[in-house]
């Protein structure tokens, strides 16, 4: 089975694995990914237009609860460089995760996260190799948990970039605001559309200084509902060119 959907294309990197603070139950990695199902394991490869393979395979393990406890990274080759651990506590709540390489087990980089349950808050600290604090990322979340204001400060809690987030009646993110800087210098926008099962329809990006972007997804589907295979198009001289493919395999608890 096969639908059009579009992509979300982020302007700014943000951290993505940060959890509601305000929640009971914290919702899952997987809720949050919109995956169904008891999913265990994930691995993505990225093609291009001409099956060149984009960038290195992925590898996501989910726990039990649906939380992320591995992101491997690997070369052209298949073989395993940087793995990236995440630790919860006794409720669910991201603690903390360790980015090492494989090869020789050695630290990369750690981040620490903190949840302030009363002001709907998360802060994760992001350490490197030379033990101080390189990046904070400030995530604010709604009533119902979605992030709504993200915010990242260097070390020295200068503002790097921010984005702010509208949602519809369904939890949808329909609209995000990308800023830089102190003064909240515009940077760019995205607006999308979804179908009835959360699946992006459509994405209108727009940089500053560049023209709006409109992307096009066409999806395979597993028997679970998930995507196994996505087909990213754009719109060049009224017909859909095909830039790149996303070929997922995912494997479920028993």
């Amino acid at each position: 089975m096969r639908r059009t959907v579009f992509t979300l294309i982020s302007l700014l990197s943000v951290l993505c694995l940060v959890q509601p603070a305000q929640a009971q139950q914290p919702v899952s990695d997987l809720q949050v990914e919109n995956l169904k199902g008891y999913v265990h394991v994930v691995t993505s490869v990225e093609r291009g237009s001409h099956n060149q393979q984009l960038g290195t395979p992925i590898q996501k393990d989910y726990n039990a609860n649906g939380n992320l406890t591995l992101c491997t990274y690997f070369d052209t080759m298949g073989k395993p460089t940087i793995a990236v651990h995440y630790y919860y506590d006794s409720v669910g709540m991201l603690e903390r995760d360790l980015r090492v390489a494989v090869a020789d087990n050695q630290l990369l980089s750690e981040t620490h996260y903190s949840h302030n349950l009363r002001h709907r808050q998360t802060v994760a600290d992001y350490f490197g190799v030379s033990d101080s604090l390189e990046v904070r990322t400030v995530t604010e979340f709604d009533k119902a948990g979605r992030p709504v204001d993200v915010v990242l400060y260097d070390g020295e809690h200068h503002v790097i970039s921010r984005s702010q987030s509208k949602y519809d009646a369904s939890g949808n993110r329909t609209e995000v605001l990308y800023t830089i800087g102190d003064n909240d210098q515009y940077q760019g926008e995205e607006e999308f559309r979804y179908d009835t099962e959360g699946n992006v329809i459509e994405s209108n990006a727009h940089e500053s200084h560049r023209a709006r972007q409109r992307l096009f997804y066409l999806y395979d589907f597993d028997a679970w509902g998930n995507w196994v295979v996505c087909y990213l198009y754009h719109m060049r001289h009224g017909h859909l060119e095909l830039i790149k493919t996303t070929t997922r395999t995912i494997t479920y608890y028993d």
